[in-house]
């Protein structure tokens, strides 16, 4: 039987985040392409749906990256050695795991294949205020670059990411664009009682999130709609800091703040909220994606304001499925937000169209032409 190593840093039980999310499909479509596949990543279940699951630890179990990136590769070397002389190729989600499987795979004469969704080493510099370690990030970021380009074939969420990566002299010949994609059928566009002033904010709570400006921007709103209430869903480096700014802005009362959700509740989560904010500033990074939360905004005919961000011009349009904001201006954002709390029909237009925008992208899709990308490239051997 033909064998594929599937290699993912993010956690994929329980299954938190885009990344798992997408890891996790592949690997059902190599399954049902005939594969056997073991995929190697942070886990507590050692099989998941037909699929062998080699756990590793996790990078989120501190806060010291360069403890935590060594204890990762450590227990990724111990799978991958185990298993990597008999599998046919390796299919690797971002960067993070690739010097490691690079350099195993040139030794057992492998091919690697390779989805960037993240340019890691972009966020680790918007943390760095200190210049060494920026200067060390930069240094990240020009290995993180080089090991890109020594893929065997480069998949890429967004145009702008393959334009990028064509910039730092990675042949655009070798690299393709796939979005990300969503199961539509799983959200249902009918909201529940009191949903029309919840606002939610989805993932991560880190620098590159934008969150501590949505915070400042909800204080604004407040000003205009006493009765809004934010609800920020989801765990990070500045979750904390965000709290001692809400209580500073005296509007604590007003906003939820929740741990990670589980990603089989999303649909009914989101049946709760009307708007739905991508508030990034607007950074390198974070021009080179859209966010699996815009498309899930989307199919749950929730209302979607962001950040007028690269990535996401690629799929939306201003005043037609999503209300595009100035990155980093909070008074922007507010004004944006507090059009849709005012205005009914304005906000069941962008529902609409976002539902509609939504059914463009489908895993399906996704899981099909990465795979055909992967096998058409191994026959080219």
């Amino acid at each position: 039987m033909k064998n594929v190593i599937v290699v993912c840093h993010d956690i994929i039980d329980p299954l938190f985040g885009a990344g798992g999310l997408r890891t996790l499909k592949i690997a059902q479509g190599f399954y049902e392409r005939g594969y056997n596949v073991t995929i190697i990543s942070p886990s507590e279940k050692k099989r998941i749906n037909n699929l062998n699951v080699c756990s590793t630890y996790s990078l989120n179990n501190g806060k010291n990256i360069l403890i935590d990136l060594l204890k990762y590769n450590v227990s990724l070397f111990r799978q991958l050695i185990k298993h990597i002389s008999r599998t046919d190729f390796i299919f690797v989600h971002n960067a993070i795991s690739l010097p490691l499987v690079i350099i195993l795979a040139r030794i057992f004469k492998k091919k690697v294949f390779l989805e960037v969704t993240d340019i890691h080493s972009e966020y680790v510099k918007m943390r760095s205020k200190i210049f060494f370690f920026w200067l060390f990030a930069s240094l990240c970021s020009l290995l993180e670059h080089k090991f890109i380009s020594l893929a065997d074939k480069v998949i890429a969420v967004t145009n702008q990411m393959k334009l990028h990566l064509k910039s730092k002299g990675i042949n655009g010949n070798m690299i393709y664009v796939i979005y990300d994609g969503v199961d539509i059928e799983k959200f249902s566009t009918r909201k529940n009682t009191g949903s029309h002033f919840k606002i939610v904010h989805l993932g991560l709570v880190n620098v590159h999130s934008g969150v501590e400006y949505l915070i400042k921007s909800f204080a604004y709103v407040l000003e205009k709609s006493k009765g809004a209430f934010l609800y920020l869903i989801g765990d990070g480096l500045v979750k904390e800091k965000c709290k001692a700014l809400a209580e500073e802005l005296k509007i604590e009362k007003n906003i939820i703040f929740e741990n990670f959700k589980t990603h089989d509740m999303m649909s009914s989560i989101l049946r709760d909220y009307s708007i739905g904010v991508i508030p990034r500033p607007d950074t390198l990074g974070n021009n080179l994606v859209i966010t699996l939360k815009l498309l899930e905004y989307w199919a749950s005919g929730t209302a979607v304001v962001a950040s007028r961000l690269k990535g996401i011009e690629e799929v939306a349009c201003d005043t037609s499925n999503v209300l595009f904001a100035k990155p980093g201006d909070p008074k922007d954002l507010a004004d944006k937000i507090l059009i849709l709390l005012e205005n009914q029909k304005i906000a069941e237009r962008l529902s609409c169209e976002g539902r509609n925008s939504a059914r463009l992208f489908s895993w399906e899709n996704v899981v099909s032409n990465t795979i055909d990308i992967c096998l058409n490239a191994k026959q080219d051997r």
